[in-house]
């Protein structure tokens, strides 16, 4: 049995909060190599991290968070790239004691209500705190 306990959003913003980066992996639109996230629910998408210009910024408003019994913090959300107004969505956690963000997003109309990394209809990304 999972332990579910409900995270606020001023918790969960504090914690998502900062930069995170992965250069082992190619950099997209989907799937960025650094991401710099600020405290109000906007990041901004580096689709490599030594870029200095960003071509996203996006804005996450969470639909729900909670912490597990391992410590992780996992949300999901729904995300809209600005100011393009495309719009999809996202399931994730911060582990390994806020040092880890893994998540799943894709465009689509509905929220992702399943974590499954493996699925080839989602982009999974990896991050780790810089």
């Amino acid at each position: 049995t999972t332990t579910r306990k409900a995270v606020s959003e001023v918790d969960f913003f504090k914690t998502w909060n900062g930069t995170w980066v992965n250069t082992d992996i190619p950099g997209s639109q989907w799937v960025p190599q650094k991401i710099v996230v600020n405290p109000d629910g906007i990041r901004d998408y580096y689709l490599h991290a030594i870029d200095s210009a960003t071509p996203y910024h996006q804005r996450i408003a969470l639909i729900d968070q909670w912490s597990d019994g391992e410590g992780s913090i996992w949300y999901m959300a729904s995300v809209e790239i600005l100011p393009d107004g495309i719009k999809g969505y996202e399931y994730g956690k911060i582990s390994d004691s806020g040092n880890t963000l893994e998540y799943i997003n894709r465009s689509q109309t509905d929220p992702i209500e399943k974590w499954e990394p493996d699925n080839n209809w989602y982009n999974y990304v990896i991050l780790y705190r810089e």
